[in-house]
């Protein structure tokens, strides 16, 4: 990502049975897509909260109820 582009960011925590998923969506495109993620495992409901800072470098935290995260956004 960098500084000038805009991105809606979701998440579905109960994505394959629980295990969560992050989405990025443009906010000129119709359909999202699966968010890149350096750091992920198969940890339960990923995504269940999530914490955005938009300042470079940008940075997204993703919390489940069984571990804590902390990931570089990367754009693909």
């Amino acid at each position: 990502m960098n500084g000038t582009e805009k991105w809606i960011i979701a998440s579905a925590p109960m994505f394959r049975n629980g295990t969560g998923r992050i989405y990025k969506r443009s906010p000129n495109e119709a359909d999202c897509n699966p968010f890149h993620m350096e750091e992920m495992n198969t940890t339960k409901s990923t995504g269940i909260a999530l914490d955005i800072r938009s300042t470079s470098p940008t940075r997204i935290t993703t919390c489940s109820p069984s571990c804590f995260m902390n990931v570089t956004a990367t754009h693909t």
